[in-house]
């Protein structure tokens, strides 16, 4: 099995979202952070066409970056997961992983520190942060076999800057 992890784009300042009285799980992406999503997921698609679904925490700026990629990644079904939010325990995100094992590619989209903290789990089995995920960039881990912590093997941690030159060198420029 394969997991593209993904940390949403760009999103609204939280001081400044907070002021207008909303939850902060409703703080959107910002235009900045739409627009680069795009070069990102071109560059992503790219290198890596295929997933079987999508799992996604349902705070709007994961969902909003998942809406950039789904163009890219076409008829892949989207979930909601609740164990993609920032603050959930990584053993819970890999419980509920474990039990995907029909699919060949995972493509989840969540925030930090969780994903660094998932991240760290399954390399090494002890949740742990061990990468600083910036936003709009991908983690690739692959499993030989069951999908258990411990046992991912990593293959790249793609930032924002190396997706946006990966997207001109394939696209011409932007996409």
């Amino acid at each position: 099995m394969r997991l593209l992890i993904v940390r949403h784009a760009i999103a609204e300042s939280r001081d400044s979202f907070m002021a207008t009285g909303e939850s902060d799980e409703a703080r959107p992406l910002t235009k900045e952070g739409m627009e680069k999503m795009a070069d990102h997921a071109a560059a992503m698609h790219a290198l890596f066409p295929e997933a079987d679904q999508f799992l996604v925490s349902p705070l709007r700026r994961a969902q909003q970056t998942a809406e950039i990629l789904i163009k890219f990644y076409k008829n892949v079904p989207m979930e909601p997961s609740p164990l993609l939010k920032p603050t959930v325990d990584p053993v819970k995100t890999v419980s509920m992983l474990s039990e995907q094992e029909n699919n060949r590619c995972l493509l989840l989209v969540g925030h930090q520190p969780h994903l660094g903290d998932l991240v760290g789990y399954l390399l090494t089995g002890q949740v742990r942060p061990m990468f600083d995920i910036k936003k709009g960039a991908i983690v690739v881990l692959d499993f030989d076999g069951q999908l258990k912590p411990g046992r991912a093997h990593f293959q790249c941690l793609m930032q924002p800057k190396t997706l946006r030159r990966l997207c001109e060198k394939i696209h011409g420029g932007h996409r």
